[in-house]
């Protein structure tokens, strides 16, 4: 079913498909952020991503389609949290490769800030002056106060049957 590979310094098991073109999967979802592994769950009725530097509200409705799409075959071996089950394992894609890895939250959440901290080292960049914030209510308060996040709804609707047509064909 997986594959154990390497993840920074950490071990996570890499899923046997691939994940869908970015303008159908992570920016449908939501990520806006540039790092090139990003961590997805669903926790408090939201779609979490984070990227080891930022934490953002996605959305939900693309996120569900996925998650039904990832059948019993992969959900009996993890959870990424669902309507009142919190996420036991974060799905990580390598947006590079378009590979995807299951790993604990905790351990997957420590292999992300790692990505950022040797980013950091290896560019010679300071530290973002931005902070972490995990409280979902927070983030889902200023995501959906914000215009500038939400997608047109006949390009997102476009993208949601792209997805659902992705979906249909793997």
């Amino acid at each position: 079913m997986t594959n154990v590979v390497p993840f920074t310094l950490f071990t996570f098991d890499r899923l046997q498909f691939k994940a869908p073109p970015a303008d159908i999967f992570e920016d449908l979802f939501g990520y806006t952020g540039q790092q090139r592994f990003v961590g997805f769950c669903y926790t408090s009725h939201a779609l979490c991503i984070e990227d080891g530097q930022f934490n953002q509200v996605g959305h939900a409705r693309p996120w569900s389609i996925w998650y039904r799409s990832l059948g019993v075959s992969v959900l009996r071996y993890y959870c990424f949290g669902y309507q009142g089950q919190p996420p036991e394992h974060l799905l990580i894609l390598d947006r590079k490769s378009r590979t995807l890895y299951a790993a604990p939250v905790q351990a997957g959440q420590d292999a992300l800030a790692k990505q950022v901290v040797r980013l950091q080292q290896t560019t010679g960049a300071a530290p973002s002056g931005e902070h972490r914030e995990s409280d979902v209510d927070y983030l889902a308060d200023s995501f959906f106060s914000s215009t500038s996040s939400r997608n047109n709804p006949v390009d997102e609707k476009k993208r949601i049957q792209r997805l659902e047509g992705w979906v249909a064909s793997h």
